[in-house]
Parts: structure tokens; sequence; C-alpha cells
């Protein structure tokens, strides 16, 4: 319903392709082309994109973590690194503790006391004022992707928030294949039924649909979806075929 009505059928398509340009993914290069089709849904001037070990990221000041930087400042990642700033970047530190999606001028807002703080000195240095956070978490909870889109003049609004939403986890799947993650221990384990159930989600079919193909009643449909979104660790339908192409429990 959201995607209905603040997103223009033009948007609506790019974005399709971006899901399936995300599942081809196979170089840096593929991956570029990516998110310069995202800036012409939501503008950006630099991008940082990659995963980290959670508690690292939360706790210490050395962090595993490997990213692809679409004209991030190399001066500003570099002092970033060195001074160790993510123990003090109120933005990185809420997205690793909640996984939702977070922005910059609203997490400045929550902590105005904090005069002082280097990584907002530090983004001002450089032109950073706004942005968004976010990503995926593996099932483990051992690492996280993460996402950062931003600039001088992103927009904060409903519609840039849907649009990250629905297409970052689809490239997290690309960063998950190009950069060396780490792979979860815990193995996805599907019935037959929610198989069977998924391969009619990635033919499009809605919940009545499906319901209608299996002689099931559109509740049961429900409960068995919800049941895969939880197991695969899914933001939503879309995500959880993408994640079981990925782990080729269901194929093309």
């Amino acid at each position: 319903m959201e995607l209905d009505k603040l997103i223009p059928k033009k948007d609506a398509l790019t974005m399709l392709e971006i899901v399936h340009a995300s599942l081809s993914c196979k170089t840096e290069g593929d991956f570029f082309i990516i998110m310069e089709e995202f800036k012409k849904l939501v503008f950006f001037e630099f991008s940082n994109n990659g995963w980290a070990e959670i508690q690292g990221m939360l706790n210490s000041k050395s962090v595993k973590s490997v990213n692809i930087s679409c004209g991030y400042p190399e001066e500003f990642l570099k002092i970033y690194k060195e001074q160790g700033y993510h123990r003090y970047d109120h933005v990185i530190q809420r997205y690793f503790e909640t996984f939702e999606i977070q922005n910059f001028s609203e997490i400045d807002k929550i902590f105005k006391e904090d005069t002082v703080n280097p990584v907002v000195r530090l983004g001002y240095d450089f032109g950073i004022y706004e942005g968004f956070l976010y990503g995926v978490s593996d099932r483990d909870y051992y690492s996280a992707t993460g996402f950062l889109f931003a600039g001088r003049y992103m927009e904060n609004n409903q519609r840039s928030r849907i649009i990250i939403k629905h297409l970052v986890p689809h490239l997290s799947g690309a960063i998950r294949r190009l950069l060396p993650v780490p792979i979860t221990r815990k193995v996805i384990q599907l019935t037959s039924s929610e198989l069977e159930i998924l391969n009619w989600l990635k033919e499009g079919k809605t919940t009545w649909e499906t319901a209608s193909i299996l002689n099931k009643s559109e509740r049961v449909i429900k409960f068995h979806i919800d049941n895969i979104l939880k197991k695969m660790n899914a933001m939503n339908r879309t995500h959880a075929v993408a994640i079981a192409l990925e782990c080729n429990l269901i194929s093309l």
C-alpha cells in the first residue's frame, strides 16, 4: 500500500530492476552500476557499504569489517577507522543495537547535548550532513551488513525510507557474495509446505492466489509465510525469496 501511494510506476519498475540486478551481481563493477540506479530513486552523494562484526562494532576499538565505498571521502574513512570513531558514532551504535533504519539528523536531535562528538564534527568537515544507515544481520547475529547513504542534500522523508527498506535487503545479498563475509553457522530448515509456498511467492503469487492453488485457507498460508520470514530472518516475502535462491533452497 505504501509503495502504491508514494512510488510512481516508473520508480517501482526501477526498483524491480535493482532487485533482479542484485540477484545476478557478481563484481564490484556490477555493484557500482546498481548504486547509480539507486541514485535515481534516492539521491545521495556518498555511499559506504559492507559488513562488520556486531560485538566488535558495539564494544571494541578494533573491528572486523570490509567495505565497498561509492564516492565516500577516503580521508574521512581513514580518520574514522584509525580513531575508532564507531565507538562514538550514535548512528552506527543505534543501528547495531536495533537493526532499524537510522537517519543522521534525527539521531543528532536525540543526542543534541553531545556537542563535542568527533563524528559529527568530522562529518561536517567533509560535507556529510544528512543520510541514512540500514542493513541486515545474519541469522546468528554475528555480523551485519550496513549501507550508508549520505550527503548535503539527502531528503529525509517517508518515500526515501520505504525505498531504502525495500531495496537494502537485496543489496545485502549482493554484498555478501562480493565480500568475505563470515558464513552463518545456522542452517535454514524449511518444511516441504514452506518450500512449496516459497516457490509460489517466487512466481509473484499473493496469499489468496497461493491458498487457491494449494487448496488451503489464507490463514494457513499466512501462518506458513510468517514462519518462513522468521526462520530466514527475512524483511519481507521478496527478501525471503532472494535468500532462498542464494541458499539454493529453490531455483529460478
